[in-house]
């Protein structure tokens, strides 16, 4: 229950607000706890195809547009939830995307526009179109992974996982993305907090 706290006292004053109150989400949340926890805002919930991206021009969650219109995934739905943290900059400037750092949270589909307590276990390094896009693993381990503290676990008890997050991660624009090594959580934090200092050091922090 410890982890639902977050949820049930924030959002339901936070997100029921106008858009600056996602805005001052961004400003005020730190991304990691003090137990190596982290705050995750989800844009894309487990089963969805639209994709759904916090935009930058106006702080709210919105949907993403390409030439046919409505971005929709031309592949099997998201096998897990996917958002973002606050107060990260993947910035152009190291060869990223100029967005903050990329979550796939592993567990039981979460509601979009929402942000969410849970448990880093690692980091995928990834490049997607010639672009850095790594993406942070984390698990929400209160209703199915309960045993699962860290990659090993997941490995070890729930065999297939990961190899489902990479095909479907390498497939899912045709092929342009490239999978490279998963790190354990030491490296992941270390990575969320470069990229929390590239926030700050850009917004004159």
């Amino acid at each position: 229950m410890t982890k639902k706290i977050l949820i049930i006292c924030f959002f339901n004053f936070l997100y029921c607000l106008n858009s600056h109150a996602i805005e001052n989400f961004f400003k005020s949340i730190n991304p990691i706890n003090d137990d190596n926890s982290i705050n995750v805002f989800i844009e894309i919930s487990a089963g969805d195809t639209f994709k759904h991206q916090l935009s930058k021009e106006t702080s709210k969650l919105e949907l993403e547009y390409d030439q046919a219109g409505e971005r929709k995934i031309k592949y099997l739905p998201y096998p897990f939830n996917y958002g973002v943290l606050p107060q990260t900059y993947e910035s152009i400037e190291i060869g990223a995307d100029g967005d903050p750092l990329d979550v796939i949270l592993i567990g039981p589909r979460k509601k979009n526009n929402n942000l969410y307590r849970v448990d880093l276990i690692g980091i995928l390094y990834l490049n997607d179109g010639n672009e850095i896009d790594n993406k942070i693993l984390a698990i929400d381990n209160e209703e199915i992974f309960t045993d699962v503290k860290n990659i090993e676990d997941l490995n070890l008890k729930y065999p297939g996982i990961i190899e489902i997050i990479n095909i479907w991660l390498k497939n899912y624009k045709g092929g342009d993305v490239l999978i490279g090594d998963i790190k354990k959580k030491k490296k992941a934090l270390n990575y969320i907090k470069e990229s929390r200092n590239r926030y700050l050091k850009t917004n004159g922090n």
